[in-house]
């Protein structure tokens, strides 16, 4: 079994990452303007969730574990969707009735990929 290292590579996205999941914190308890920086913090734990892997990956973790290389991580189909409730809610202070469709591509994918992780 190969050992995990952290080098320069995956310690400096490992540091990226930490820093956009404290920003997505942040951004989630802030007073001001709640509802559209939610979804700011939401699209920021989507991107870290897409540079996961590559932390992984340089860290040598899918050495060790191969059985992670399908992990449930890539969540683009969430991007477009969380821009435009981000924006909306900036510019109406409001979604419009049914914004919950909208993120159901992202849903059926994060589902894809979960059942896919779960198979041998």
């Amino acid at each position: 079994m190969n050992p995990i290292k952290f080098g320069m590579w995956s310690t400096i996205l490992l540091l990226g990452s930490l820093h956009g999941v404290l920003g997505a914190l942040l951004l989630a308890l802030a007073p001001v303007n709640r509802r559209a920086n939610r979804c700011l913090a939401a699209l920021l734990l989507v991107v870290v969730a897409l540079v996961t892997p590559y932390t992984l990956g340089y860290a040598g973790v899918y050495d060790a574990y191969p059985q992670l290389t399908y992990a449930p991580f890539f969540w683009e189909l969430a991007i477009g969707p969380l821009i435009w409730m981000y924006v909306r809610q900036l510019a109406h202070a409001r979604l419009p009735r049914h914004w919950g469709w909208h993120l159901l591509p992202a849903a059926l994918q994060g589902l894809y990929y979960s059942v896919l992780f779960t198979w041998p």
